[in-house]
């Protein structure tokens, strides 16, 4: 017998059994890796796009969007890393979520890794912006910028 503690109050159930059967139904997102050539940057010539998707529930969206402008891409332009050009924020509902986009500009892969870290796939997610998302991606995708107008 469980103690009333160990049971999820949503559905009674062991908390283990309601991990299991919330991740059943809201798999984390998985992707590829999404590393770009060491090459491919080399010259210096093009951009790196960095761009990153995370969701929230729609009564957390307003919060995690104020969070981002207040506290997180102030703390990010404030590093003045070097090779950094920008960040933007977009954002659309879906369904009972809404859907964020992320994306940011740097001269080359080198200035990705200055604020990324050598994993420069991996998401730069804080734990007071994971808390209020429901989702997100699990490696953040670069693409060479080819046309800029």
């Amino acid at each position: 017998m469980h103690a009333t503690t160990d049971l999820d109050p949503n559905l009674g159930l062991p908390l283990w059994r309601a991990l299991v059967e919330y991740f059943r139904r809201h798999p984390p997102l998985v992707q590829a890796d999404q590393r770009l050539p060491e090459t491919s940057a080399g010259a210096g010539t093009r951009l790196i796009s960095r761009v990153w998707h995370g969701w929230a529930r729609a009564e957390k969206a307003d919060a995690y969007e104020s969070f981002l402008r207040d506290r997180s891409l102030p703390a990010i332009r404030a590093k003045g890393l070097p090779g950094f050009h920008g960040i933007q924020l977009a954002r659309r509902p879906d369904g009972d979520e809404v859907e964020f986009i992320t994306e940011m500009w740097f001269d080359d892969l080198e200035a990705v890794k200055r604020y990324a870290g050598e994993d420069y796939t991996r998401p730069a997610v804080l734990p007071e912006a994971a808390a209020m998302l429901s989702r997100y991606d699990s490696r953040v995708r670069h693409y060479e910028i080819r046309i800029e107008k």
